[in-house]
């Protein structure tokens, strides 16, 4: 029996340190500032708070989410890993929403500094940058599931 339990401790330590290896191999981080007390979301729930369907966070503050430039390779793997879309079709989706009349999609942020730094200084943004961009403080990463 105590074999077995230790087989058991050792698989679930295997599986445990792959997820998050994978969880590591995105070449993004999602952020949020430092202030919020979010630890996780799942790829769905990023997907609804960046098409703004969620737009309130738990504590009824408003959500505030960034994307980067249209250019950017950190853009590129968020909007198909998160939207399951390339950056194009995730703006025509917005192209329709904006000439329906029906919202805005996430402000743009020119770069990673100007995402850190807007995160930073705005309690309810949210947003992705790519996993090397150094955070500094006021600056917490969201683990992703």
């Amino acid at each position: 029996m105590q074999r077995i339990r230790l087989i058991v401790a050792l698989l679930a330590a295997v599986f445990a340190g792959t997820t998050r290896l994978v969880a590591q191999e995105r070449p993004y981080v999602v952020i949020v500032n430092e202030s919020n007390n979010l630890t996780g979301l799942s790829t769905d729930e990023l997907a609804r708070l960046f098409m703004k369907k969620t737009v309130r966070w738990t504590t009824g503050q408003t959500v505030t989410p960034v994307d980067l430039a249209e250019n950017s390779a950190a853009r590129s793997s968020f909007s198909q890993d998160v939207h399951h879309k390339s950056t194009a079709e995730v703006k025509s989706y917005w192209q329709t929403v904006i000439f329906g009349g029906r919202g805005i999609p996430p402000m743009e942020a020119p770069s990673e500094v100007a995402v850190v730094q807007f995160v930073r200084v705005t309690p309810g943004a949210i947003a992705y940058v790519s996993a090397s961009t150094p955070l500094g403080p006021g600056v917490r990463m969201v683990r992703v599931h």
